[in-house]
C-alpha cells in the first residue's frame, strides 16, 4: 500500500520538476538555484506539511522546506550548484529520494 504512493509522488515531483523557467526574469549571471514542485498523493491529491530536504551536491549543504496546504514548496540555493539530492518526507508514507540537475542555463528546478 505504501509502494503505490510512492510512484504517485515521485512522477508528480519529476512533471514539475522538468518545467522551465519560462519568464522568470533570470538575472544575467545569476546562480541562484529555485526548486520548486509539488507534492501529491496517488489521488493526485496535494499534500500538505510534507518536508522536502535538498542537499547541494557540490558543497554539501541542505536546506528544508514543508509543503502548504496547495502542496507546493520552494527552495532558494543562492551560488547554487546544480545538483541537488532531494528527499520528501510525510508521516505515514515511505519517503522518496532522487536526483535533480540544472539543464542547461534554467534556474528553476
Amino acid at each position: 500500500m505504501i509502494r503505490s504512493r510512492v510512484p504517485a509522488c515521485l512522477a508528480t515531483w519529476f512533471a514539475l520538476s522538468t518545467l522551465a523557467a519560462a519568464g522568470a526574469g533570470a538575472q544575467v549571471g545569476s546562480t541562484t538555484d529555485i526548486l520548486t514542485g509539488v507534492v501529491s498523493g496517488p489521488d493526485s491529491k496535494p499534500l500538505a506539511g510534507a518536508t522536502v530536504d535538498a542537499t547541494a551536491v557540490d558543497g554539501q549543504i541542505t536546506r528544508h522546506a514543508q509543503t502548504g496546504n496547495n502542496g507546493r514548496y520552494t527552495i532558494l540555493f543562492p551560488d547554487g550548484g546544480g545538483q541537488y539530492r532531494v528527499t520528501v518526507r510525510l508521516i505515514g508514507m515511505a519517503p522518496i529520494a532522487f536526483v535533480v540537475n540544472r539543464q542547461a542555463d534554467e534556474d528553476r528546478l
